[in-house]
């Protein structure tokens, strides 16, 4: 036999045709004569292996298994020479089946050059029952019947692994969202995170890891297996972040200084100075894990504590339920205080650590230990920092100094400052005796920065101005008030919001000062960057200038977010998960559009209750895909590729993505208050009749009115002429600072004229 050499495309594999079981190898004349078309299904079965309660699976992997089909078949068959690659697999067939084996059928399908299959499949993410087809397969070219069903081996083989794995991880995460929201509420988010992918070392293959580790990722972002990282962009054209993970130690890093106490101390130390923030794992029972436990961690206690992030004490070998919650069964021995005389390791690891390091009960009741995670203005669970008050007073103490003092040799004709954290610096001007003009802007008005009237001294406010003319607030010091009393002028980001303040549904408390200074009062919308936010110019996007030019970045987002083509719009929403924008609304008026044939594609994070309606909200609609977490350049392709941009916020000081969306020509669908009703005309009979409407604004702002909103939607979008005509509107419309600007430059020169 003559030796052959062929281009490898994977290390056990040879040529395209020998991926088939060798039964089929005699199928093409087994077919009754005449034969044209084969049609064959890809159809999950459930056996007694399954996971227990599993009667779906989960679509997914499809287009991964097309691709990698066409890739296969592309250099390991049609890219190699006819008369090489059919005379080898003559020899090996021959001698596999024993006789003279005819290859004329393989030599036809390499002169046609390409598959000739036609493969359908239900969209990925669809829940499918057992025992349903996802996926169908027949041949487009008559003469290639036979080729159906002898690539059933391979289909199979490649789509088994990561539809596997993404209906396992489903039901992984519904369990752990499950007892999540029964024991923590608030850690939901972080669900996502905590089924972890560590199985590439356990694969027989790099495909292996690639079509299983996508399949985890379906649900969960945590993963060490890096090649899901190329696989997503090779096979799904994904953009930003895939999968995350942490800095983490392993043994050979831990043993590495060397055992005894001083040794794993100076290695503990070493990685928190290597690592001063943010997360950081670290094995700790290279030695002995009950010793970091009870002898290491209270020496290092005040160090951790110090830290500004989470220190987490991984065991890495042992029981999981045993190390984690020790071995104490007796019922009694699990009420708090009955540990006194166990073992470390009948206590277990979270007992240990909530006896030195602490925590709180939630209020369901379960114990949570002490976080040590945070942000400038909080904690993990959103409280503020208790010195939050020293912090932002510094701020201000800093700019009143600067607009008295200047730095080298310059000082400001105006100080501008926004919101809470900036309030109290005309109360230090004015002890400082600096008689500068002072702006103060208000974004959101929901925030005062107050505090307990104990801390005048500590804050160096005087105590003879803490009245209900200047900055006492109900007996507490609000900075935010300070600031609105000590403004010369006070703007707001819309001139409907600065309306709306004065009510005390939107005022928040402060509307009785403002109406005293309503006169000093402007709303001033805000802008976006022209540049970063051009659809002609956006790197993140098929250019365009114009609506037509929408139809590419359409098309693409369908693919990233895997929705199918539907006779309704295309809705994006991008934006915090919370029922201040309205996403609990939105929930509850899905039926209205979906029914009509929309499709919303969602990309955000924040209330883990409200994350978790949505996905499971996805699961039951195919037009509906939740993507929880941000990418920038996915949130400038949502709104190229989009048809509508969703802004159900019950209240929106100014608002910005409804900008994004004029400047793209996806038209805003907004609830009719602050900035939204300032910058979206109303496609209103009289707008339609004088042609100048740019989106759709409900109200009331109700889950019933967004619904009716979604209906006069539909019916716009079904009038291509006039929808056509609202786009242009929309990417008319002035959505930069040239406006804004200027009026604030009139009342900076209004303001200076006036010391003058």
């Amino acid at each position: 036999m003559k030796k052959y050499s062929f281009n490898d495309y994977t290390n056990d594999l040879i040529v395209a045709l020998m991926l088939s079981d060798g039964y089929k190898t005699a199928h093409h004349n087994m077919y009754p004569q005449g034969t044209e078309e084969v049609y064959s299904n890809f159809t999950p079965r459930n056996n007694k292996h399954a996971p227990k309660g599993c009667t779906e699976v989960l679509c997914f992997g499809q287009q991964m298994v097309t691709r990698k089909l066409v890739v296969l078949f592309d250099k390991g068959f049609f890219n190699l020479p006819k008369d090489e690659v059919c005379q080898y697999i003559k020899e090996e067939f021959s001698m596999y089946l024993g006789f003279e084996y005819d290859v004329s059928h393989f030599e036809a399908l390499h002169d046609l050059g390409f598959l000739p299959l036609k493969i359908k499949a239900l969209p990925e993410g669809t829940m499918v029952p057992m025992n349903v087809p996802v996926l169908t397969v027949r041949n487009n070219r008559k003469n290639f019947f036979w080729l159906t069903n002898y690539l059933e081996t391979i289909i199979s083989e490649l789509l088994w692994k990561p539809m596997t794995s993404a209906t396992i991880a489903l039901l992984y995460r519904r369990s752990l969202n499950k007892w999540a929201l029964k024991t923590d509420e608030e850690a939901v988010g972080f669900v996502p995170f905590q089924g972890h992918d560590f199985s590439m070392r356990g694969m027989d293959s790099i495909w292996a890891t690639m079509s299983s580790g996508l399949g985890h990722a379906t649900c969960f972002l945590g993963s060490d297996s890096l090649p899901v990282i190329p696989a997503a962009r090779m096979y799904y054209d994904a953009v930003g972040p895939v999968i995350h993970s942490v800095n983490a130690t392993e043994h050979s890093v831990m043993c590495a200084g060397g055992a005894g106490e001083g040794q794993e101390l100076a290695t503990f130390r070493y990685l928190m100075k290597q690592f001063p923030t943010g997360i950081l794992s670290i094995v700790s029972d290279t030695w002995d894990l009950w010793k970091v436990l009870t002898v290491y961690l209270p020496i290092l206690k005040d160090e951790i504590l110090k830290r500004d992030g989470k220190i987490v004490i991984r065991p890495d070998s042992g029981n999981p339920v045993d190390i984690i919650c020790g071995t104490a069964r007796n019922e009694k021995d699990t009420i708090l205080g009955k540990y006194v005389d166990y073992k470390p390791e009948e206590k277990g690891v979270i007992q240990l650590l909530w006896d030195l390091f602490g925590g709180t009960i939630n209020d369901q009741g379960y114990k949570v230990l002490d976080s040590h995670i945070g942000a400038i203005y909080g904690d993990a669970t959103g409280k503020d920092w208790s010195d939050n008050p020293e912090r932002f007073a510094a701020l201000c103490k800093v700019a009143a100094t600067i607009a008295g003092e200047g730095v080298d040799g310059w000082t400001p004709d105006i100080v501008h400052g926004h919101d809470w954290q900036a309030g109290l610096t005309p109360e230090y001007m004015h002890a400082l005796g600096v008689d500068v003009p002072f702006v103060f802007t208000v974004h959101n008005i929901a925030f005062h920065g107050n505090t307990a009237a104990n801390r005048l001294k500590p804050l160096g406010l005087d105590a003879a101005r803490f009245t209900s003319e200047h900055f006492e607030f109900w007996g507490q010091i609000s900075a935010l008030k300070a600031g609105l009393v000590g403004a010369d002028k006070i703007t707001t980001v819309s001139q409907t919001y600065a309306e709306e303040l004065l009510t005390p549904a939107f005022g928040i408390g402060m509307d009785g000062v403002l109406r005293a200074r309503q006169a000093d009062l402007t709303g001033i919308v805000n802008g976006i960057d022209l540049d970063a936010w051009n659809p002609a110019t956006d790197p993140n996007i098929t250019p365009y200038k114009s609506p037509a030019g929408k139809a590419a970045n359409k098309k693409a987002l369908r693919k990233i977010f895997g929705l199918g083509k539907s006779d309704g719009p295309l809705c994006v929403l991008v934006s915090r998960l919370t029922e201040q924008k309205g996403i609990d609304l939105l929930i509850d008026a899905l039926p209205a559009l979906l029914d009509r044939g929309g499709q919303i594609a969602l990309l955000g994070s924040g209330d883990p209750k409200l994350e978790v309606a949505l996905l499971q909200a996805a699961d039951a609609h195919e037009n509906l895909s939740v993507k929880i977490g941000y990418s920038e350049a996915l949130s400038h392709q949502m709104m190229a590729g989009g048809d509508v941009v969703l802004v159900p916020s019950r209240f929106e000081p100014c608002g910005l993505t409804q900008l994004y969306g004029l400047r793209y020509g996806t038209l805003p669908l907004v609830a009719l208050t602050g900035g939204l009703a300032d910058t979206v005309i109303n496609a209103s009979p009289a707008a339609l009749a004088r042609g100048v409407a740019t989106g759709v604004q409900f109200f009331p702002i109700d889950a019933g009115a967004l619904a009716n909103a979604f209906v006069r939607l539909c019916d716009l979008y079904a009038n291509t002429a006039v929808w056509k005509i609202m786009q242009r509107n929309a990417m008319k419309q002035p959505v930069g600072w040239e406006t804004s600007a200027a009026a604030y430059q009139a009342i900076y020169s209004d303001l200076i004229e006036a010391r003058s």
